[in-house]
């Protein structure tokens, strides 16, 4: 077992390029602004509802003491953190990885979900790849409310023809609390 396990972690780790650097900023939320609100993120939309919440919360974190948190009181909300214009080469293979933890989600019978899309020329139009505990929702067995542990959420994907992407990490008409940690975008082999 010791064997596969090495095994495994070797090969991942050599699809890695060398010095591979994170194009994320702040993405493990160690910078706060005075409102509470992660450094290098923005939050959507501007106004929040009553009740709706998204701040840095330093008890809680995947790999230290803090992540961000994002809270929506009822169904009808929709609520996310994005970063923007995040350089990257065009035709030129990426790695996201982010970890989530989720408690007493619901979702609308619409289309609601919490997700992590990345999006075409720098901005959240059109996607270029999705991930996230609602793609995996069937899989985890999940009933409303439903709630997890920290969880590791990939995706690899091709930036195509765009010189940058953007990235939203939203509850989207999901009553519940989402924490954010160690988000991460690298290029791979």
């Amino acid at each position: 077992m010791k064997k596969i396990v090495f095994f495994a972690v070797c090969t991942l780790s050599s699809l890695l390029l060398p010095g591979a650097e994170n194009l994320i900023k702040n993405g493990d939320f160690a910078k706060v602004a005075a409102d509470g609100k992660p450094v290098d993120w923005t939050v959507w939309p501007k106004k929040l509802a009553p009740g709706v919440k998204v701040e840095v919360d330093k008890n809680s974190g995947h790999n230290d003491d803090q992540s961000v948190a994002v809270t929506n009181p009822a169904k009808k909300y929709y609520t996310r953190v994005d970063q923007l214009n995040i350089p990257v080469k065009p035709n030129t293979k990426y790695q996201f990885k982010v970890w989530i933890k989720g408690m007493n989600l619901e979702h609308s019978k619409k289309c609601g979900s919490a997700r992590v899309f990345i999006g075409a020329n720098g901005s959240v139009d059109s996607p270029v790849a999705l991930t996230g505990p609602g793609l995996r929702r069937a899989q985890m067995k999940a009933v409303d409310p439903w709630s997890f542990d920290w969880t590791e959420f990939t995706v690899t994907f091709n930036s195509k023809k765009n010189t940058a992407i953007g990235l939203s990490i939203y509850l989207h008409f999901t009553q519940g609390t989402i924490w954010v940690d160690d988000v991460e975008l690298v290029e791979v082999k």
